[in-house]
């Protein structure tokens, strides 16, 4: 009876550890609207303290969204590239975003919108300095349609503005 009943509890134990793991704190939750143009899109983030992405010329920081919820606000070279073309070199917000994952390296096309805006439940910021790289994975199943790099919302690096 002990024996079974230890096993029993463990995986109550664990089940509920994992349900629990799989929700994000509202603090680590924002919503990044990015304007590009005359368009905008509106998506659910994760701030995720492991992103770490950096523009490699600018040293703007990165944020990932799903190719999917971007789609409408993509610049054309972005399109190109994610279609296998070459893409247009005149157009200077495109950049290719190498990253390492457990799973290996690679590249992500990404762009720079006119700005963003990011709201959390402690505040609103708003930046021009930011890139967002495009991937054609879905993020963390579907719960959130992009991960933000925290330095964003960081008052020490000054890359955004509250308002």
């Amino acid at each position: 009876v002990l024996a079974v009943s230890s096993v029993v509890c463990f995986a109550a134990v664990s089940a509920v550890s994992k349900i629990i793991e799989r929700r994000a704190p509202k603090e680590s939750l924002a919503v990044l609207t990015v304007y590009c143009g005359s368009e905008h899109v509106r998506l659910k983030a994760l701030i995720d303290t492991g992103n770490s992405l950096r523009e490699s010329f600018s040293g703007y920081p990165v944020c990932v969204a799903e190719k999917s919820a971007v789609e409408r606000i993509l610049p054309p070279a972005v399109s190109e590239y994610l279609n296998g073309t070459e893409p247009e070199s005149s157009d200077l917000s495109f950049r290719l975003i190498v990253h390492s994952t457990v799973s290996g390296t690679g590249m992500m096309p990404a762009f720079r919108p006119d700005y963003a805006g990011i709201h959390t439940v402690s505040k609103t910021v708003r930046t021009d300095k930011i890139y967002i790289a495009v991937t054609e994975n879905i993020i963390a199943k579907g719960e959130y349609e992009a991960i933000l790099n925290p330095d964003l919302l960081s008052e020490e690096k000054e890359y955004a503005e509250s308002i």
